[in-house]
């Protein structure tokens, strides 16, 4: 019987060792850098409303602020809780079909996380868009959302003016 060809393509050895070469390569080490850096900035679930009596309680006790673009309220929590600043989304689906929305969830969570780090501590917050909101672009979002943390003096000590921080 003739002995049957072992196929070296499919053999751990051989794609074990591709595979090594490519994690050594600069390109691997940048991206592992850039997940590890967005790891340490990103946005947990421990940062993230999502019980219904929490919302309750925002909507009732919480403090509103509001622009064109939308409404976020503001609940300052007790000082033995967690000193996180905690984000809720509410989007009606009266904005817009499923695609669109979730754009703007996107843009608005990804401000949140931008800017997290400048509010003070033990904040919970939601943020309710408004119809235009649907119609603008991140720079303009952004806008909006800083305005009304400026409004609501939510910032320690930093002020952002054009996207540049300095001190008061």
């Amino acid at each position: 019987m003739p002995e049957k060809k072992k196929n070296t393509w499919f053999s751990c050895q051989n794609a074990h060792s591709g595979w090594t070469k490519c994690f050594e390569t600069e390109t691997w080490k940048r991206t592992l850098q850039s997940y590890s850096l967005k790891k340490k900035c990103g946005f947990t679930k421990a940062e993230r409303l999502s019980r219904n009596r929490e919302f309750r309680r925002i909507f009732r006790e919480g403090k509103s602020f509001s622009n064109q673009n939308l409404i976020i309220y503001i609940y300052k929590r007790s000082p033995e809780e967690d000193g996180q600043v905690r984000l809720g989304l509410v989007v009606s689906r009266k904005l817009g079909e499923a695609v669109k929305r979730n754009k703007l969830k996107r843009r608005l969570r990804e401000i949140f996380r931008l800017h997290k780090h400048l509010l003070k501590p033990g904040l919970d917050m939601i943020f309710l868009p408004r119809n235009q909101a649907i119609n603008c672009n991140y720079q303009e979002l952004e806008k909006s959302v800083l305005s009304i943390f400026k409004r609501a003096k939510l910032f320690c000590n930093t002020n952002p003016v054009n996207g540049i921080l300095r001190d008061e």
